[in-house]
């Protein structure tokens, strides 16, 4: 016999924050601060915080409000919800769906240290490092890509995307 899978209650920050996930209406600042609030930890902010540099870096634009969620553990902790429906996603005029301190693209060094500050990093240095280790990997996509039997054409055309994003955002690691 299969055992049962366990109910988890669930709220995404759409539903938490009243936040409409057709238009843009939601900024990593709030989530992060609500993240922060509702998992009460600064270490589930700080994730947010990489999550959001990832989704920045990697042109995963399609970042609405119904994509960020927090579940609730048997203890009634809430934790923010495994990284889901993420993917390489460019919005035609380059906008994220979740603002970085009020800005849809190229946030600047300002803005994404607001961010930062906003998720208790202990200092700029710190989050800085934090940055680092969320797009050091995007390095490795061509490669893994191709073992992955990725067409070249799709090789190419997601890793100029990428390139011209780290161009405009290379400027939030100093």
């Amino acid at each position: 016999m299969k055992k049962a899978c366990a109910k988890q209650p669930m709220h995404t920050a759409c539903g938490l924050l009243d936040a409409d996930f057709r238009t843009p209406s939601l900024d990593y600042e709030d989530l992060i601060k609500a993240t922060s609030l509702v998992c009460k930890s600064p270490v589930a902010g700080q994730l947010q915080f990489k999550r959001a540099i990832f989704n920045l870096f990697a042109c995963s634009q399609d970042d609405h409000s119904k994509n960020w969620a927090f579940l609730q553990e048997d203890s009634g902790r809430w934790m923010p919800a495994p990284f889901y429906d993420v993917t390489f996603s460019p919005h035609p005029y380059g906008e994220q769906a979740t603002a970085f301190a009020g800005y849809g693209k190229k946030p600047s060094l300002k803005a994404i240290q607001r961010l930062a500050k906003a998720a208790s990093f202990a200092s700029w240095k710190e989050a800085q490092r934090a940055i680092e280790g969320v797009i050091e990997p995007l390095s490795s996509f061509p490669s893994l890509a191709k073992e992955l039997d990725v067409s070249q054409k799709t090789i190419r055309l997601i890793e100029q995307k990428l390139n011209i994003t780290w161009q405009d955002n290379k400027g939030l690691l100093d």
